[in-house]
């Protein structure tokens, strides 16, 4: 499974994060779930996008406690406050609008992007 995917995976966390140590952290926590929770894999949907949602909702675990940790930062440090929480919160809507686009997909649209963004695959006309 780690092989079938982690490539693949590394590819589509990329796309969204810059922060290598974060790219890799949610890798190693989405196989962990994988792991703990492959009883619950009820089949309705392909193991591909079974795997991607959970790395989906790592990654935005991630970026909310990411957040969370800024916005005490930033109440502590209220002289800096307007500008550092402009560029996160920037930064937060960007990664969530990619989201929410991707999710916005019909399902063969979805797959269709995977393939060629991050199978790398062309589009023959």
């Amino acid at each position: 499974m780690y092989h079938d995917f982690v490539n693949e995976l590394y590819a589509y966390l990329r796309l969204r994060l810059s922060d290598e140590f974060m790219i890799k952290d949610i890798t190693q926590e989405v196989f962990l779930a994988i792991w703990k929770n492959a009883r619950q894999f009820s089949g309705h949907s392909s193991v591909a996008a079974w795997v991607f949602s959970i790395a989906r909702n790592k990654m935005m675990d991630k970026l909310r406690a990411r957040y969370k940790r800024q916005e005490v930062l930033l109440d502590e440090n209220q002289d800096d406050s307007s500008i550092m929480k402009r560029d996160f919160t920037e930064q937060i809507v960007e990664d969530i609008g990619i989201d929410i686009a991707l999710d916005s997909l019909e399902p063969i649209y979805k797959e269709l992007t995977y393939l060629v963004l991050i199978q790398g695959l062309s589009i023959k006309k």
